[in-house]
């Protein structure tokens, strides 16, 4: 279920129309925001977006444009594509109680990225000790040219299922 006034619709399979599309920067599975733990994530205060409860222990760029730490520890990373996409991913706080342990970055911070490149690795085996699911949070900050977000609940492996189709509003002639 969505957040309130959203417009992130998750199903079982994206629809067949034109938009920007999203690749998954982490592979996992999906699960609705509301699953979050942070209950002003979980009502979708931070953007429209989903939950990934992780599988793998690498962040790849899902494409191109530049990434930037809001912290040292990695907790809240931000992906900026050339256009003006913005994703953010936050990782559990519990990264942040250990002071960035289990995060080996692989490039420097303010870095431009490119499609496909490491951004980040991580111990999954670590996280698993202070989190029952690791997991971590994507999300949109609002975006005036958005209309519809489209999201699927099941497992995305990185860089080849589609996280987000991101349907933009058209601007009738006048």
């Amino acid at each position: 279920m969505p957040a309130p006034f959203g417009n992130l619709h998750l199903v079982n399979s994206l629809p067949a129309q034109q938009g920007i599309s999203v690749p998954s920067p982490l592979s996992g599975l999906v699960f609705p925001l509301q699953q979050a733990n942070d209950a002003l994530v979980a009502a979708g205060l931070c953007g429209e977006g989903v939950l990934i409860q992780l599988q793998s222990n690498r962040l790849l760029a899902p494409f191109d444009g530049t990434c930037q730490r809001l912290d040292q520890a990695g907790q809240h990373i931000i992906l900026r594509q050339h256009n003006g996409l913005r994703l953010d991913i936050h990782f559990p706080p519990q990264c942040m109680d250990h002071h960035g342990k289990g995060f080996d970055w692989q490039i420097q911070e303010q870095a431009k990225i490119n499609k496909g490149q490491c951004l980040l690795q991580f111990d999954l085996a670590l996280f698993s000790n202070w989190l029952d699911a690791p997991y971590c949070v994507m999300t949109l900050p609002q975006h005036t040219k958005f209309n519809r977000i489209w999201s699927r609940p099941c497992y995305h492996q990185a860089l080849v299922d589609p996280l987000f189709l991101i349907e933009l509003k058209t601007t009738e002639p006048g």
